[in-house]
C-alpha cells in the first residue's frame, strides 16, 4: 500500500477518544464479567499457591487484549471507535499487525497507570499523538461522516 498522507486526515481530538474509551468500557465490563465466570473455579484449585494471584490479573489483562487488539487489526476501530468515527491508521498506510497492536496496547496500559498522563499528552503533542500512538507508530484520526469512502484502509 501506499503511504498515508496525515494532512488528509484529521487528528482524533480529545473529546473524541475520551467518548470512544468510554464506549470501549462499557463493551468491555460486559465482556470481562462473562470472562471472570470462570475464575472462582481456579479459587478451589489454586488457593494455597502464590502465583496464582497473577493468573487471573494476567487472564483479564489478556482477554482485554484480544478485544482491543482483534478490532485493531481487523478493521482499525473498536466498537467505541467506530461510535466515534475514529480509526487507527499506520503512516506506511498497512493495517496494523498484531505485534504493533501488544506494542499500542501495552504502551497504553502504561498510559493509564501513570494516572492517565499518556493520555493527557496527545492534548499537547503537534501531531496529537498519546504515548501508546508514538510508541506503536500509529495515528489516531477522525473520520467525518462525509469522507467514509475516502479512507479504506483494510
Amino acid at each position: 500500500m501506499n503511504e498515508v498522507n496525515l494532512a488528509d486526515y484529521p487528528a482524533a481530538g480529545f473529546g473524541r477518544r475520551l467518548g470512544a474509551i468510554f464506549y470501549d468500557l462499557i463493551v468491555l465490563l460486559g465482556i470481562l464479567l462473562i470472562a471472570g465466570l470462570p475464575l472462582p473455579l481456579l479459587d478451589s484449585f489454586t488457593s494455597d499457591m502464590r502465583w496464582a494471584a497473577f493468573i487471573k490479573p494476567t487472564y483479564l489483562l489478556g482477554v482485554i487484549f484480544l478485544y482491543l487488539g482483534g478490532f485493531w487489526v481487523y478493521g482499525g476501530q473498536t466498537v467505541g471507535m467506530k461510535a466515534w468515527r475514529l480509526r487507527i491508521i499506520c503512516q506506511n498506510g498497512q493495517p496494523l499487525s498484531w505485534k504493533r497492536a501488544l506494542t499500542r496496547y501495552l504502551s497504553a496500559c502504561v498510559s493509564v497507570a501513570s494516572c492517565g498522563l499518556g493520555f493527557i499528552w496527545a492534548v499537547f503533542d503537534s501531531k496529537k499523538q498519546a504515548w501508546h500512538d508514538r510508541l506503536s507508530g500509529t495515528y489516531l484520526v477522525w473520520r467525518p461522516s462525509s469522507d467514509k469512502q475516502k479512507l479504506d484502509i483494510s
